[in-house]
């Protein structure tokens, strides 16, 4: 296969089946989900004050690249509980995905917010917002979830989250840790093609956010993938698992017997991997940043 069509990223729908797979073995819905009703409302939703929304405005929220809107529903949940009246623009390009995020708003219960669907790009749908260079609509909280790994231009793009944030308003970014071996796993593995797994993780956004001199707040969750089912080769899942860690279509099949043999092996290093009831666990820490844009006076 071409390189060109062997990186995950390029191929939106294998993505999206690996990923699914990744989420079911990390048990990654169960810890957003805890997150998002213990921490969420003491980091954002306290923070966000009734004197946004005065005059019967309602509270504006903007998904980017929300997937299938799992935990941004998790999180709207807990914000109307304080603001009754929401209404949501969700950026996504996948067409599928946002058929099952509006399959999870139905579940939740959400028939009171008010949708907005954009099937495009991060990029696109900010252009089109400043035709004017000035954002025609502004948000009072943002959330971009597992989502600016493959940005090229980061402070760019943190740059114009801000600009769509109200003053008072709150930006949330949720990335892998630098503490996470998913992350860090593939380039110990000295592959040729590490520009395949080249991802940002949140000590990027830090970096970025301390130039800037921009003060936040960040909470890291621990957390694990049980990666058992990649030392099976007849595993569906664990070919799925190895194309998701790392970032390639059919990766298995792609390399030969001896490659695999010698990433199984450095898989199974203490150092890198632990055993609990039998499974063959990784690290796979996240962190959620948390940036308030300052209220004017």
């Amino acid at each position: 296969m071409d390189s060109n069509n062997r990186r995950l990223l390029d191929n939106h729908n294998h993505y999206a089946r690996a990923f699914d797979v990744f989420c079911k073995y990390s048990s990654k819905h169960e810890i957003l989900s805890k997150w998002a009703e213990e921490v969420f409302p003491k980091v954002v939703v306290e923070k966000l004050s009734k004197g946004l929304v005065e005059g019967g405005t309602k509270l504006r929220t903007l998904g980017i690249g929300s997937a299938s809107g799992f935990m941004d529903c998790k999180l709207i949940s807990c914000i109307l509980r304080k603001f009754p009246d929401v209404c949501s623009t969700i950026v996504e390009p996948m067409l599928s995905y946002i058929d099952r995020f509006k399959e999870n708003a139905a579940e939740e219960s959400l028939l009171s917010v008010e949708w907005h669907w954009n099937q495009t790009m991060w990029q696109q749908y900010y252009d089109d917002l400043t035709l004017t260079d000035i954002p025609s609509t502004k948000f009072h909280f943002v959330s971009s979830i597992h989502s600016l790994y493959y940005i090229p231009n980061l402070e760019k793009t943190i740059k114009e989250f801000l600009a769509c944030l109200e003053d008072g308003g709150i930006l949330l970014l949720i990335l892998s840790s630098d503490y996470s071996d998913v992350r860090r796993f593939p380039k110990r593995c000295q592959l040729p093609d590490e520009n395949f797994f080249n991802q940002k993780n949140a000590e990027d956004i830090k970096q970025v956010l301390k130039t800037l001199s921009i003060p936040f707040e960040t909470t890291r969750v621990e957390s694990f993938v049980d990666i058992t089912p990649c030392f099976d080769s007849n595993n569906k899942d664990g070919q799925m698992l190895f194309d998701f860690l790392m970032q390639e279509v059919h990766f298995h099949f792609n390399k030969s017997p001896i490659v695999i043999e010698d990433i199984l092996k450095r898989l199974s290093e203490p150092d890198l991997t632990s055993t609990v009831d039998g499974k063959t666990m990784l690290r796979n820490d996240w962190e959620a940043i948390v940036i308030q844009k300052k209220q004017e006076i």
